[in-house]
């Protein structure tokens, strides 16, 4: 997999309307795999609560990619929504 500037794809939901449900899969099938850090940084200047965009964004990478690289990601994009809720 190749990685793809996270920013990038969160610019075109956020600036165009483009669902992450739509452009994730389609990076994924042509082998592209958004850098996460840097859509949760661009979602997090943008205003974004993380504490709804991770799940859409675990629920994409599973639909997504191979189930031993999404089981990996969605695991530490929990880890961060765990930290989030936090006291």
């Amino acid at each position: 997999m190749t990685p793809i500037n996270g920013a990038l794809v969160w610019s075109l939901h956020a600036t165009h309307g483009l669902p992450l449900e739509i452009s994730i899969p389609m990076l994924a099938e042509r082998g592209f795999v958004p850098t996460w850090c840097d859509i949760l940084c661009a979602a997090a200047r943008d205003g974004c609560q993380w504490t709804v965009l991770i799940p859409r964004l675990q629920d994409a990478v599973a639909d997504s990619y191979p189930q031993d690289y999404a089981n990996v990601v969605r695991d530490r994009l929990q880890i961060i929504y765990d930290a989030i809720l936090l006291p």
